[in-house]
C-alpha cells in the first residue's frame, strides 16, 4: 500500500516494505529522473506510533523534508518504532529491497548513482550492520553520516572500516553535552586517528549542540555535496571528483 502526499517541499510516498513501513521523499529540487544520491536515514528513539506522528511530534528537529526541499536527492526513511529497531532494513536483502521500493514508488530510475547511509541517536546502533551488509548497491555507497549515535563502543570498528574503504567518506558529529558522553568518546577516537593522518576519508567534529538538533543541522549541510562542512579532521575532498561524477 502506498499513500502519497504533496506540498511545497515535494512529494512524500508512505509505503509498505519488508513487513514494515517507510517513506520516500522526492524534493521539489529533484527534477532529474535519477537522484544524485539516495539518502537512507535511521531515526532515533521516540514515543510516537508511526512516521507521520514521529515527524509531527517535533517537526523542527524530526521532519527533514522542508530542509531538503532544494536538494537533488531521494530521502528514504524506514520506521524503526520507538526503540529504533531497523533489523529488518539493515540486512543485505532488507536494505536492497528498501532502496528498490523507494525508487519505484517515487518514479525514479534504478540503480541509484550513489547511496548515503545516515543515522541519529539510537538509529546509530544499526548503522554499522547496514554499512557492512552486502546489499546490492554496496559498491555505490559513497558516504556514511553518524550523528551523535555511537553508543556501542564501535569507534575502532569504524576506524577499520575507513581503512578498508578508502574511497568512501565517514562523517561523524558528536555533542559536548553530558548525555552524549558515549558517542563523544567514540568520535574522539576516530578524530585522533584522522588527525594523525591515518584516516584521510574521515571527517569528525565535536560540537556544542543539543542532541536532537543534529539531524536538522548537519543533514542539510552535508547534502550540499561540497567540502565546506568543517570538522577537526577535514578530508581532502577537493582531490576527488564531485559526487555526481563518481558514478556513471
Amino acid at each position: 500500500m502506498v499513500t502519497t502526499v504533496s506540498d511545497d517541499n515535494g512529494t512524500t510516498h508512505f509505503f509498505d516494505v519488508n513487513g514494515g513501513k517507510a517513506l520516500a521523499f522526492k524534493p521539489k529540487g529533484l527534477t532529474d529522473p535519477e537522484p544524485r544520491a539516495v539518502l537512507v536515514f535511521l531515526h532515533g528513539y521516540n514515543s510516537t506510533s508511526d512516521l507521520k506522528s514521529y515527524m509531527a511530534s517535533t517537526p523542527d528537529t524530526r521532519d527533514l523534508r522542508p530542509l531538503l526541499a532544494s536538494r537533488p536527492l531521494l530521502l528514504v526513511e524506514p520506521w524503526g518504532g520507538q526503540s529504533s529497531d531497523f533489523s529488518k532494513f539493515v540486512t543485505a536483502t532488507g536494505l536492497t529491497t528498501l532502496i528498490d521500493e523507494a525508487l519505484k514508488v517515487a518514479g525514479m530510475k534504478s540503480p541509484p548513482r550513489a547511496v548515503i547511509l545516515a543515522a541519529h541517536s539510537g538509529g546509530g546502533m544499526q548503522l554499522l550492520p547496514a554499512v557492512q551488509s552486502s546489499f546490492t548497491y554496496a559498491d555505490r555507497l559513497t558516504q556514511v553520516w553518524a550523528l551523535d549515535c555511537m553508543y556501542l563502543g564501535e569507534g575502532a570498528k569504524w576506524i577499520n572500516w575507513c581503512r578498508t574503504n578508502p574511497g568512501k567518506t565517514l562523517r561523524v558529529r558528536a555533542s559536548t553535552h553530558p548525555m552524549s558522553a558515549k558517542p563523544r568518546s567514540q568520535a574522539e577516537a576516530i578524530a585522533k586517528a584522522a588527525d594523525g593522518g591515518l584516516l584521510p576519508n574521515a571527517n569528525v567534529d565535536i560540537v556544542d549542540l543539543a542532541h536532537d538538533s543534529f539531524p536538522p543541522t548537519f543533514i542539510p549541510a552535508f547534502a550540499r555535496f561540497n567540502a565546506d562542512i568543517g570538522g577537526r579532521a577535514a578530508i581532502n575532498e577537493w582531490q576527488r571528483p564531485p559526487l555526481e561524477q563518481q558514478r556513471p
